[in-house]
C-alpha cells in the first residue's frame, strides 16, 4: 500500500503487507502493519505499533515513537524525540539534536547492531540483563552511566565486552547504559 498526503493525518492499520508513506506535515499513527513500513514525512509525530517486518522512518523534525517492531529499524530524524521500546532486530538511529532512547528490547539476533547517534542531547538504551553486546560510546561534553565496565581512550569511551551485538552510540551529552 502506497500513501502520499500533505497536511493531513495518515492513519493505517490492520493491514497484510507492506505500506510506504511519502508525507509532508502528516502526522502518521500505524498499527498492526504485518509487512515492512517505510515512512517520510516532516514536522509531524509518527507512530508505528506492531509492524512484523522492518520499519524505515525519515521525519525530518518529526517526534517518533515506535513500539513492537519485528525487523530491523533505521530513523533519521532532526530535533525531536525518538522512543523505541519492544523492538526484536538492529536499530540505526540517526538523530540530529534528537533525546534517543530504547528500552525494553525483545530480541537481540547474533551479528545485529544498536546504533545511536546525536547531537546536544541525552542518549539512553536499556539491553536485556542477558545481553551479549560489544560497546564503544563517545560524548563530547557528557557523563557516560553503564552497568557495564567502562574504559577510556584517547578517541572514545569504550564498554568492553566480547558480545556479539555491536553497539555504538555517540553524543554530545549523557550517555545511559543499562541492563534491563
Amino acid at each position: 500500500m502506497s500513501v502520499t498526503n500533505s497536511y493531513k493525518d495518515v492513519e493505517i492499520s490492520n493491514t497484510g503487507g507492506s505500506v510506504d508513506i511519502k508525507g509532508s506535515s502528516s502526522p502518521v499513527s500505524l498499527r498492526n502493519i504485518r509487512g515492512d513500513a517505510l515512512v517520510r514525512t516532516s514536522y509531524k509525530e509518527v507512530k508505528a505499533l506492531n509492524v512484523s517486518g522492518k520499519l524505515e522512518i525519515d521525519g525530518d523534525s518529526s517526534p517518533v515513537f515506535a513500539d513492537s517492531i519485528g525487523g530491523n529499524i533505521k530513523i533519521d530524524n532532526s530535533y525531536k524525540y525518538v522512543i523505541i521500546k519492544r523492538s526484536a532486530g538492529s536499530i540505526d538511529v540517526q538523530g540530529s539534536s534528537s533525546p534517543i532512547e530504547v528500552s525494553d528490547i525483545l530480541n537481540l539476533p547474533p551479528n545485529s547492531h544498536i546504533r545511536l547517534i546525536t547531537t546536544y542531547k541525552p542518549v539512553k538504551l536499556y539491553v536485556p540483563d542477558k545481553a551479549d553486546i560489544k560497546a564503544r560510546v563517545k560524548t563530547e561534553y557528557g557523563k557516560v552511566r553503564s552497568d557495564f565496565p567502562v574504559y577510556l581512550s584517547e578517541d572514545n569511551t569504550k564498554i568492553d565486552t566480547e558480545g556479539s551485538t555491536i553497539v555504538e552510540i555517540e553524543t554530545s551529552q549523557d550517555i545511559i547504559l543499562r541492563k534491563e
